[in-house]
């Protein structure tokens, strides 16, 4: 099967099999390009749009009726606040439960790791998530990068949570864990903030720019920052 959807291409093959009341699937997706645009991602409130996490149920009842394994690789991931290349990843689905992981790829000129799970085998569905960003300048990202908004900042992130909730929304107020991220030197300019794309973002480079309403811009020798999520 081959998908194109605007500037996307997306390959995949499937095997499906039905055993009494359960489906069986396995397969391979290959991406040459994925556009997040052409898919409607970041126009209207979802990923880099303004709300970060999504109100929306999480429609998880085909759990119910699907097991099995697909791989997947995605050469570029294309969006107005990331570049993502060389990922690839394994969706595993068995007994109400989804298996994301080990996700790898290169994020800006940085490395991504991360894994994550949702059990929807109780009442209310259940998140674990763990992602690493290591030494990624924020300079990078696209929309950082135009007009040198920020240049430099070598950047490692690391995010471990477990929530539960019925949507992405519910399940991250829920959430319990840990946020640290450590910035080597940078200039970060004090419209930094106004164009990074989510309210999760803005508030980063808030912390990272306290001065930016006083200042144009912040010259940062290093910030360490560490909270735990409660």
């Amino acid at each position: 099967v081959e998908i194109r959807v605007a500037e996307s291409r997306i390959g995949a093959a499937f095997n499906l099999e039905q055993t009494s009341s359960r489906w069986r699937i396995n397969g391979d997706v290959d991406a040459a390009t994925v556009v997040a645009a052409d898919f409607g991602i970041g126009s209207d409130g979802g990923i880099g749009g303004e709300r970060i996490f999504s109100l929306e149920p999480l429609a998880l009842d085909w759990l119910d009726v699907v097991e099995g394994r697909i791989d997947l690789t995605i050469d570029n991931f294309v969006s107005d606040h990331a570049l993502i290349t060389d990922l690839t990843t394994a969706l595993v689905f068995n007994n109400r439960v989804l298996e994301i992981g080990p996700v790898v790829a290169k994020i800006g000129d940085g490395a991504l790791n991360a894994a994550m799970e949702i059990d929807a085998a109780g009442e209310t569905p259940g998140l674990k998530l763990n992602l690493e960003i290591a030494t990624m300048a924020l300079g990078s990202l696209p929309k950082l990068a135009e007009g040198g908004r920020v240049s430099g900042g070598a950047t490692d992130l690391a995010l471990s949570l477990v929530g539960n909730g019925n949507s992405v929304a519910a399940m991250m107020a829920s959430a319990n864990g840990l946020f640290s991220i450590d910035t080597n030197a940078a200039t970060i300019h004090n419209d930094a903030a106004g164009v990074a794309g989510s309210d999760l973002v803005k508030m980063l480079f808030s912390l990272l720019n306290p001065m930016s309403a006083a200042d144009t811009s912040t010259a940062l020798e290093c910030a360490v920052i560490r909270f735990p999520i409660a």
